[in-house]
C-alpha cells in the first residue's frame, strides 16, 4: 500500500468501485495472502476436534441425522450446538470425501469470504485503500487464521455476523429494507450456529439502524419491528422444529438438562457461560472458581489484560479505539462505527464478565470489528489530522499507544526482532508526522502506511506459525513463532486403540447400537475413525441423561446394545448405579481377546479400556 494511494483514497467516492490496476492487484494480493494462511498445509490438524468430526460423519449417513444434527450414527444424542456450521462441513465431505480437507476446506472458504465482506464494508463507507487495510488486518489476525483452519463452529459464526453487518451497513444510508431484511436473516442463521453468543452484537445493529437509517423515525421504527420479526423467526425455526418433534423420534439434545434445544439455548450455551453454573452438575462451583482454562484471564474488566487472550485478536485495539473516536467526531462512517464499534464493545463486555467456560478462541468474536474499525480508523485519523484542532493529535496518539500495547503483548515471547522492527517503524511514523506539521500535513499518509506495516508484523508472524505446527484439537490457540505450542493438556478425547476398533468392527451385528461409552471423549474418535454406532450415554462431558440406567437396561433386553466401553475413571466417577448394573449384567471381555493376542500393546491415554459384552450367551 503506497502513501500516495492512501492520500488519494480520501478524495475518492466512498462507494466507488475498484478504479485501477493498482487497487485490483492490491486486493488480489490480500486475498492471496489470506488464502495461503488458511489453506496451505490445511490437513496438519487432522480432523481437528473429534467431537465435531464424528458428528459430521454421522450426519452424512442419512437425512434424519443431518436434520437433527445427531452426534452418533444411531441418532441417540445430538451435538451441543445448532447445526448450520456442521451442515457446511457435511457438504464439504460430500464434495471432497470424509477427509480432513473435506471438513476443513469449507471453514477456510468462510474465512476468505469474511475478509471480502470486511473489505467491501469499509470500501463502501470511506474508500478502497481503507478497505484494503481492513481486509489485510483481518487476513493476518491470528485467531481468525487458526479457527479458519479448524472445525469448531466459531468460524461460521464470525462469517455470518460479518455478512449480517455488511448487509446492515448497505441498508443504512437509504434505509433499504431489502438489505436490512438480509442482515436480520443472516443474524438469525448465526443464532443457529452458536445460540446465545450470536445475540451479543445485535443491540448495536439495531441501535445503528435506529439512529442512522436514511428515513423518517416512523419508518425506521416500522422497519425495525419487521426486521426483528424476521430475525426471531429465523432464529427459533430450527430449535422449534427440533423441540416440537416427539422425543422418541429425534436425538436427545446434548449438554441439555432435559433433552430440549431451548434448555440448551438458555443453559449450557447461554446463561451458564455468564454465571458460571455448570449444567447438569448440582453443587459444583462456578467454572471460574475452579481456575478456568489457561490463557483466558480472570473475569472482570481487566480480563483482556491477559497477554494470551488479547494476542488472539486485540493487536490493533488502541488504533481501532482512537480511530473510532475520530470517526464519531468526523463526517463519514458514523453508522458503520456504531455497528462495528458496538459489536466490539458488547463482545468485550460479555467475554470480560463471564464466569463460565471461556476459551481463548472465543476472542474470534472480536476479529472482524477490530479489523473493520482499524480500516475505518485509518481514514478517519487521516481526516482528523488534516482538519486540525484537537482531533489532529489522535493520529500520533494512536500510533504511540498501539506500539506500546503491542510491545506489552509480545514481551514474554522470543521474538525481539519483530518488536524492534515494530518500534522502528512506529518511531519512523511519528518522526514523519512531526516533520509533516511544517509541510501542511501532507506526510501523514506515508506515516500511517509505515505504522500499519509495523503493527501487522507480529500478528502476521503469529498467523504464519500456525502453518507448520498443529493445534490442540479441542483448544485451538494462536501463539508466537518459535515458542508457539499447544495449550497445557486438557483431555478432549481418548485416543483410539486400533485393536479395539478392529474387534468392534468384526463384532458388528444387528444391534442398533454396537457400543455405548460414558462420554463423547471415547465415542468421538471411534465414530470418526469407523462410522460405527457408538453412543456416549452422558453426552460430551458425561453429565447428560441421554441414556439413564432404565433406558440402558431396556435397550440391552431388546438386544439393541451389544458392548459397554469404559475406563477405570468412568467406573469411579460416572453414574454409580449404571456402572454397578453393567458390572452385574454384562461380562468383561478379556483384554487379550479384544486385543487379538497383543495384550502388551499401548492402551488409551487415560487408562486401559474395559470392554463389557452385554449380549454374550
Amino acid at each position: 500500500m503506497t502513501a500516495g494511494a492512501i492520500s488519494g483514497a480520501q478524495a475518492r467516492p466512498a462507494a466507488g468501485t475498484l478504479l485501477g490496476l493498482s487497487e485490483k492487484l492490491a486486493f488480489a494480493g490480500v486475498l492471496l495472502l489470506a488464502a495461503v494462511l488458511r489453506i496451505w498445509n490445511l490437513s496438519i490438524n487432522g480432523f481437528a476436534n473429534s467431537y465435531y468430526s464424528a458428528a459430521v460423519r454421522s450426519m452424512g449417513m442419512n437425512w434424519h441425522n443431518f436434520l437433527y444434527m445427531a452426534f452418533d450414527p444411531a441418532g441417540v444424542i445430538s451435538l451441543d450446538k445448532p447445526p448450520v456450521a456442521i451442515w457446511a462441513q457435511v457438504i464439504g465431505t460430500k464434495l471432497f470425501g470424509f477427509t480432513p480437507f473435506g471438513i476443513l476446506f469449507p471453514q477456510a472458504v468462510l474465512g476468505l469470504a469474511a475478509v471480502i465482506w470486511a473489505y467491501d464494508v469499509v470500501r463502501r463507507t470511506v474508500g478502497v485503500w481503507a478497505g484494503l487495510a481492513a481486509a489485510l488486518a483481518l487476513a493476518v489476525t491470528p485467531i481468525s487464521v487458526v479457527m479458519d483452519r479448524h472445525n469448531n463452529p466459531d468460524c461460521m459464526l464470525e462469517f455470518l455476523l460479518t455478512a449480517s453487518a455488511w448487509a446492515l451497513v448497505r441498508a443504512i444510508p437509504k434505509a433499504r429494507f431489502g438489505w436490512f431484511s438480509a442482515s436480520m436473516l443472516l443474524a438469525g442463521l448465526s443464532v443457529n450456529t452458536k445460540m446465545l453468543q450470536a445475540l451479543v452484537p445485535l443491540p448495536a445493529f439495531f441501535l445503528a439502524y435506529l439512529l442512522c437509517a436514511g428515513t423518517t423515525w416512523k419508518k425506521r421504527a416500522i422497519q425495525l419491528c419487521l426486521g426483528a420479526a424476521i430475525f426471531a423467526i429465523v432464529s427459533v425455526s430450527w430449535i422449534a422444529m427440533f423441540d416440537l418433534t416427539p422425543a422418541d423420534s429425534r436425538p436427545y439434545a446434548g449438554s441439555s438438562s432435559n433433552g430440549t434445544m431451548r434448555d440448551l439455548f438458555f443453559g449450557y450455551n447461554g446463561l451458564s457461560r455468564v454465571n458460571g453454573v455448570v449444567p447438569n452438575a448440582p453443587g459444583v462451583p462456578a467454572f471460574s472458581e475452579m481456575g478456568g482454562l489457561p490463557g483466558t484471564g480472570k473475569p472482570g474488566l481487566l480480563r483482556f489484560s491477559d497477554r494470551t487472550l488479547s494476542s488472539q485478536s486485540f493487536w490493533l485495539f488502541p488504533f481501532a479505539l482512537l480511530g473510532s473516536v475520530a470517526a464519531l467526531t468526523g463526517k463519514r462512517g458514523v453508522g458503520a462505527v456504531i455497528v462495528f464499534g458496538g459489536w466490539a464493545a458488547l463482545s468485550w463486555a460479555v467475554l470480560s464478565v463471564s464466569k463460565g467456560i471461556i476459551h481463548t478462541y472465543y476472542a474470534e468474536l472480536l476479529v472482524t470489528p477490530m479489523a473493520v474499525l482499524a480500516g475505518l480508523g485509518a481514514f478517519s485519523l487521516l481526516e482528523a489530522w488534516r482538519d486540525g484542532g484537537w482531533r489532529r493529535w489522535l493520529l500520533p496518539a494512536a500510533v504511540l499507544a498501539t506500539a506500546g500495547w503491542q510491545d506489552y503483548l509480545t514481551a514474554p515471547g522470543e521474538i525481539w526482532q519483530l518488536r524492534v522492527a515494530m518500534w522502528i517503524l512506529a518511531a519512523a511514523s511519528l518522526g514523519i508526522l512531526a516533520f509533516g506539521v511544517s509541510v501542511r500535513f501532507g506526510a501523514a499518509p506515508t506515516a500511517l502506511t509505515i505504522a500499519m506495516a509495523g503493527f501487522l508484523c507480529c500478528p502476521a508472524a503469529w498467523s504464519f506459525a500456525t502453518l507448520s505446527q498443529p493445534e490442540a484439537p479441542g483448544l485451538p490457540q494462536a501463539g508466537p513463532p518459535l515458542t508457539h505450542a499447544a495449550p497445557p493438556p486438557v483431555q478432549t478425547s481418548v485416543p483410539t486403540d486400533p485393536a479395539l476398533l478392529r474387534y468392534l468392527a468384526a463384532k458388528r451385528g444387528p444391534e442398533k447400537i454396537l457400543a455405548v461409552t460414558a462420554s463423547a471423549l471415547m465415542a468421538g474418535p471411534i465414530v470418526q475413525e469407523t462410522g460405527l454406532p457408538i453412543v456416549p450415554m452422558g453426552g460430551f462431558l458425561g453429565t447428560d441423561r441421554a441414556m439413564p440406567l432404565d433406558k440402558l437396561a431396556r435397550l440391552v433386553r431388546e438386544h439393541n446394545v451389544r458392548f459397554v466401553l469404559s475406563t477405570q475413571m468412568d467406573m469411579m466417577s460416572g453414574d454409580a448405579a449404571r456402572s454397578e448394573w453393567v458390572r452385574e449384567n454384562c461380562s468383561i471381555v478379556p483384554e487379550a481377546k479384544w486385543r487379538a493376542g497383543a495384550p502388551g500393546s499401548a492402551g488409551t491415554a487415560a487408562s486401559s479400556v474395559v470392554v463389557f459384552d452385554c449380549q454374550e450367551n
